[in-house]
């Protein structure tokens, strides 16, 4: 079945980057076409809103609410300190059965260990998850599950989804919103506008820092990411960590680097793996460290403030929802890395195991990463460690920036992650304009346009979903093996150049 939605995106893309590309490479064209291309640029990047709200085909009879998301991030936010990142599931379970006076028959996961359990919960077990509300919360918590309930959100399936997924730094945040009112129309609707928002203003700062090619660039990847709203649009603050760290690539291209590593601190503790970003942007400072002989004060200062930020926003955190809350979330953390292959997982990872496999058809009958075996695992990290040294090399010797952008590949090459968080392929555009060559900047966006571009073309052919995350890990994987491998020719003639001036003034 064709998907028109997809296409749409597909054809936006095509002609913001046409756009982009144009803007770029005619410097000395006639006023009236920059003034032509700069404005079909940013139609296409309004038409990038409308496509990223699926032009207006909604989650479902609550428009812009994400019900399912809501329930998780509203209750496990408002609820964190009583129910924690184990009891979301019980603890409802539990009230229901306080109204009907049974527990309802059915299957839910344990959100810590993954496994499916009955819904049958012993009594002494019930009575502990009631125990951890005072009287008052435990009404307004009842009071909170009976809207969701009464306003048809998806029945027993939600029990066995993975529960409360945000951080208890990302909590600070979203419990200051949801304390404030009682779940409701109005206020869901109202939490389900937080993201939109919080982009528009990552984009509009982005703008003032970066030309206009590259903001609008930028924000059309952000906004056509292929699912990205069908998992995360009318949730709860689930894009914080993209306005943290996009704001602190904006404020180090600003040469504010202070503020760069307070949102930086904050990005890494709501999103762990933002921390693999920190971890590309600070192999650039030992390597200019080491170069220079000298440490920068501004490399200094962005190093101590995250360190500082990241660690009073885990203290205040810690005050507030109790101080087992960070290991729980620690645990909760390591049973996802450790948890199996599912569709909708980006990583190096899949393409690595296929190709071991022996199938390198980049639309296989089977996903090899479903079904691995143990001593795949040493083939494996080879890749990833040969993958990874390959990006931090080729990123240290250029600007700060550009070791930031490639940070996002390096969460492909170590982590797996869903699809629904690459948005990110939004913040290595703005890294791209690192490069000296306008050129290369171009190529360099263009690629990542590409990697969107293959995937929206895989959907809007109505090819099967199973499928989604391989054809996307494909194409980041294709990506970074034609960085890597234009990266070395560049180095290998730059050597030949230098090699034969010293030949020259030898003779």
């Amino acid at each position: 079945m064709i998907d028109e939605v997809a296409i749409a995106k597909l054809i936006i893309l095509t002609a913001a980057f046409c756009c982009y590309v144009a803007l770029r490479h005619l410097p000395s064209a006639k006023r009236r076409l920059r003034c032509a291309l700069a404005i079909g640029l940013v139609l296409a990047t309004t038409a990038s809103v409308l496509a990223y709200f699926n032009f207006g085909r909604f989650q479902g009879s609550w428009g812009l609410v994400h019900r399912w998301e809501q329930f998780h991030f509203y209750m496990g936010s408002k609820y964190l300190t009583e129910i924690g990142y184990d009891n979301i599931y019980r603890a409802s379970i539990v009230a229901v059965a306080e109204r009907t006076q049974r527990f309802p028959p059915g299957r839910m996961r344990d959100p810590i260990s993954f496994e499916i359990v009955s819904t049958q919960i012993p009594a002494d077990e019930a009575l502990a998850v009631r125990a951890r509300f005072s009287p008052e919360r435990w009404k307004e918590f009842q009071h909170d599950l009976h809207f969701f309930i009464t306003n048809k959100l998806p029945g027993r399936k939600v029990l066995i989804d993975h529960g409360n997924t945000g951080s208890p730094a990302w909590a600070i945040f979203a419990s200051g919103f949801t304390e404030l009112f009682g779940a409701n129309r109005l206020a869901v609707n109202i939490y389900a506008l937080l993201d939109p928002v919080l982009l528009l203003v990552f984009f509009v700062f982005a703008r003032r820092v970066f030309d206009l090619p590259t903001a609008c660039a930028a924000a059309c990847i952000c906004l056509l990411a292929p699912r990205a709203y069908s998992y995360l649009g009318g949730s709860l603050l689930r894009l914080d960590w993209l306005f943290a760290a996009g704001m602190s690539l904006c404020l180090l291209q600003a040469g504010r680097f202070k503020s760069a590593g307070g949102f930086l601190g904050y990005a890494v503790l709501s999103k762990p793996f933002c921390a693999v970003i920190a971890l590309a942007l600070g192999a650039h400072f030992v390597y200019d460290a080491i170069a220079t002989r000298r440490i920068e004060r501004d490399n200094a200062n962005l190093v101590i403030t995250a360190v500082l930020v990241a660690v009073a926003v885990a203290l205040f955190s810690s005050l507030l929802f109790g101080w087992e809350i960070w290991p729980r979330y620690v645990e909760r953390i390591d049973t996802t890395l450790t948890e199996g292959y599912y569709n909708g997982q980006f990583s190096l990872r899949d393409v690595v195991l296929q190709f071991a496999g022996g199938d390198l058809s980049p639309v296989p009958k089977a996903i090899a990463a479903a079904t691995t075996h143990p001593s795949d695992a040493l083939i494996l990290w080879v890749a990833r460690i040969a993958v990874g040294g390959a990006l931090l090399a080729m990123s240290v010797r250029k600007e700060p920036m550009f070791s930031f952008g490639t940070g996002v590949f390096l969460i492909f090459a170590f982590l797996v992650t869903n699809v629904y968080y690459w948005q990110m392929l939004a913040l290595p555009i703005f890294a791209a304009t690192a490069f000296r060559e306008k050129i290369k900047t171009t190529i360099y966006g263009c690629g990542i346009a590409g990697i969107l571009a293959f995937q929206l073309a895989w959907k809007a052919l109505g090819t099967p979903f199973r499928l989604d995350g391989y054809i996307g890990s494909y194409a980041i994987a294709c990506f970074i093996a034609t960085s890597l491998l234009a990266a070395f020719v560049t180095a290998l003639r730059r050597r030949q150049t230098s090699a034969d001036s010293d030949t020259r003034i030898y003779r």
